[in-house]
């Protein structure tokens, strides 16, 4: 059967390799890569072999979804990722947001009520670090801010490209309640996806012919 097909398999190759630790030897190590090779050839009508993956050196942003993602960084503060909008339950913009059943109302809402609103405080009376939020603005298929809080890194120009690496961490950083609030799903979306830092790379049976 494939059930047992699949444990033989496994077995010799575990062989090959106790082989391989007691004799030390490079061209035995060779072997052992060239019957992995045969083992996975031989097998591919069972199985098509397993997705792998390239980690890349630099984040990059998806251009697909870097309007989402600028939408994103506007309604959470840069500095702490606390939601910008209202979170006390007495206030009628809370109790607006917390009654959108639809995941994109209640991400349009929030953008609604935080975005070009450059220059506005992450408020300490709610929680807030105090942060002046910086003016961003997509450019093409890049991010250009521009940092208003006196606080802002000393090492970054305050008027500079937003490199997908110093993003991440803001979008990663949103908590789970913020997140729901905004329309996301913790388990299948978190914003912080919205950027690439692995390539998958298919499995040669599976990849289109050239």
């Amino acid at each position: 059967t494939k059930m047992e097909t699949h444990i033989s398999m496994e077995s010799t190759i575990r062989d090959w390799e106790r082989s391989v630790e007691i004799l030390d030897a490079s061209h035995a190590k060779e072997e052992v890569y060239i019957f992995y090779l045969l083992i996975f050839f031989d097998s591919c009508e069972e199985c098509p072999g397993h997705f792998g993956h390239i980690e890349l050196a630099k984040k990059v942003y998806h251009a697909n979804l870097l309007t989402h993602t600028v939408k994103t960084l506007r309604s959470v503060c840069f500095n702490c990722s606390k939601l910008l909008i209202a979170r006390d339950k007495t206030q009628q913009e809370y109790k607006t947001l917390s009654s959108l059943k639809s995941s994109k109302s209640r991400f349009n809402y929030v953008y609604s009520n935080t975005t070009a609103k450059e220059g506005r405080i992450c408020d300490p009376k709610t929680g807030g670090c105090g942060y002046k939020q910086p003016k961003l603005v997509k450019q093409g298929l890049a991010i250009k801010v521009e940092y208003l809080d006196e606080n802002f890194d000393q090492t970054k120009d305050r008027k500079s490209l937003l490199l997908a690496d110093d993003a991440y961490p803001v979008l990663s950083k949103i908590k789970d309640d913020d997140l729901h609030l905004m329309g996301f799903n913790k388990e299948q979306g978190r914003p912080e996806w919205m950027i690439i830092s692995n390539l998958p790379v298919a499995p040669p049976p599976v990849r289109p012919s050239v």
